[in-house]
């Protein structure tokens, strides 16, 4: 087993609920590292690199090339990028075409449609659990793991309609 690496850029799964506004909002530091060790509890523990906490939304290129630049640099070989839903496929199909057929890397991003924090209805924990049970059995490539399925780069796409992913 390998030592999966996750990266966080923010998105959904990130976002907690503020009383003031009345809205899920991402908050100043991530929630994920806490809750992957008091309640998914892996037998082996990932490394954290917070890049951005951000709506992926709002995402720009330079956004991308820095999480390229990341999963390039990373220390393992298998690697979880917690990322928004919005534009979750459209990263992941830029990091497979800059990354190149030759990529030696597993890569799955995921996230969550419903916030992980406060909110019972939340897909984000299952998400987040299902990707690193999935990491050490794929093929090096570019996957974005959801809904309990996983999915190639560039094959893919949110059905807002019914707030899952599915097959092109």
């Amino acid at each position: 087993m390998h030592i999966p690496h996750i990266i966080l850029t923010g998105g959904t799964i990130n976002k907690i609920y503020d009383p003031v506004t009345e809205k899920p909002e991402i908050g100043p530091a991530s929630i994920i590292p806490d809750y992957i060790e008091r309640s998914i509890r892996p037998h082996t523990k990932p490394g954290f690199e917070t890049l951005m906490l951000k709506d992926s939304l709002f995402f720009t290129k330079e956004d991308r090339a820095t999480v390229l630049k990341a999963v390039n640099a990373a220390p393992s070989t298998k690697i979880i990028i917690l990322h928004g839903t919005g534009t979750m496929q459209i990263t992941a199909e830029y990091l497979h075409k800059n990354l190149g057929p030759q990529n030696p890397k597993t890569i799955i991003l995921t996230g969550s449609i419903i916030p992980l924090k406060e909110f019972a209805d939340s897909d984000g924990g299952f998400n987040l659990g299902f990707a690193l049970g999935k990491i050490d059995t794929l093929a090096p490539g570019v996957y974005i793991g959801m809904n309990a399925h996983i999915f190639p780069a560039g094959t893919v796409r949110k059905n807002t309609k019914t707030a899952q992913f599915e097959n092109l």
